[in-house]
């Protein structure tokens, strides 16, 4: 069983709710090339204008939140800019699915390489299954770990956060924020762990993989399924 981890990264950011969101906002230029955008992560533009003068989009430069024209801005002139940004990159996300191929093949536990992004099984007596019930389940299985990572990640971050707001500001209180998060980390936890030992059983008997035994809440679209049809809000419909 050979494929593309690569192929992973659209599902894992939907099973991790890292979905693109939709931005327009305008900024008054200060004068110079730079302008700065009101939201961090990784930032896809989909059109500027100056002043409702369309801007060519491949002459910018993002960086983070920053946008830098190739030249100066007219001090006090509108910039109109339309964009998607997500918390995580593609290159974040493969990062972390390539971690989740290392840890699963120990939780199985299974024999397989990992290697410019491509896992290849080896020999392993364990698995016993159909190639293609095989490689889905290692696929799902490999989906929810990284969601996992992501959200463990997230919890860090948001830890983090508030240790640096309750040093700057103790009215502000992020007890709320914290505990959704980790009450997300946690769903995401035993969503892992009742895959993996359902997939355990699963390969250590050679059964097929039997769909019917997860719930909508454990499982993310089959995964021949054209991105494009993706429903917001629907990642953990029921398979079909």
């Amino acid at each position: 069983m050979t494929f593309d981890l690569t192929s992973l990264v659209d599902w894992t950011r939907r099973s991790c709710g890292d979905r693109p969101v939709s931005v327009r906002e305008q900024i008054v230029s200060d004068g110079t090339a730079v302008i700065t955008l009101s939201n961090d992560g990784t930032i896809t533009l989909a059109a500027v204008s100056i002043d409702g003068t369309i801007v060519d989009i491949t002459t910018l430069v993002v960086s983070g939140s920053i946008v830098t024209f190739p030249n100066p801005l007219t001090a006090a002139s509108v910039v109109t800019v339309t964009y998607t940004y997500t918390t995580y990159s593609d290159d974040d996300l493969q990062e972390f699915i390539t971690d989740a191929a290392n840890s699963v093949q120990g939780d199985l536990p299974a024999n397989w390489e990992v290697a410019d992004n491509t896992i290849t099984t080896q020999d392993v007596p364990l698995m016993n299954c159909e190639q293609s019930s095989l490689k889905m389940l290692v696929q799902r299985l490999l989906i929810a770990k990284a969601a996992l990572n992501v959200s463990s990640d997230k919890a860090d971050t948001a830890g983090d956060d508030a240790i640096t707001v309750k040093d700057g500001d103790t009215t502000i209180d992020t007890s709320k924020t914290s505990a959704a998060t980790m009450k997300s980390l946690q769903v995401k936890e035993d969503r892992y762990d009742k895959m993996l030992t359902d997939t355990r059983s699963r390969l250590f008997r050679g059964q097929a993989f039997d769909e019917t035994r997860y719930t909508p809440n454990d499982v993310v679209r089959p995964l021949n399924m054209d991105p494009a049809t993706f429903i917001p809000g629907d990642d953990f419909s029921p398979l079909t």
